[in-house]
């Protein structure tokens, strides 16, 4: 690689410039990627307390499945919601999977997926929801 000076500046050659170009926006493209793959874990207690701060971002909870039922949206597809309780209190988040969970009623579940805070609505009883990417059962140690 060979640099030209001239005067005070020093160029690289259109190749160098090019491949550099490229890797830094290849960088700033992979950035939201790698700030979704963690999901930031949290409870459903610190969800009620403070919904707006995590509207839009990616979650990890964990709860039991409560009122595990199927739904069919106006377009026809077909999509599973739960309530996600904490603690065997009245305290839960909806939860919406596109695909049926490997999970039942009464099973304690870990849940990945994006927080949507509720919209203010009379008919509205619950403070936000998840569209889950996945739901999976989690077995719970005995020992303490």
């Amino acid at each position: 690689m060979r640099r030209q000076v001239s005067g005070d500046r020093v160029s690289l050659p259109k190749r160098t410039t090019w491949l550099v170009a490229t890797l830094l926006m290849a960088g700033f493209l992979l950035i939201p990627w790698v700030a979704q793959a963690r999901p930031l874990k949290t409870t459903i207690h610190e969800i009620l307390l403070d919904p707006a701060q995590y509207k839009g971002k990616t979650l990890e909870v964990e709860g039991t499945v409560k009122a595990l039922k199927e739904v069919t949206a106006k377009k026809g597809q077909s999509s599973m919601a739960f309530e996600l309780t904490a603690d065997n209190s009245t305290a839960c988040v909806q939860v919406w999977a596109r695909k049926k969970p490997a999970c039942h009623e009464g099973d304690y579940v870990k849940v990945k997926g994006r927080f949507k805070q509720k919209i203010d609505s009379p008919s509205c009883c619950w403070h936000g929801s998840i569209d889950a990417a996945s739901v999976t059962k989690v077995v719970q140690s005995t020992c303490k």
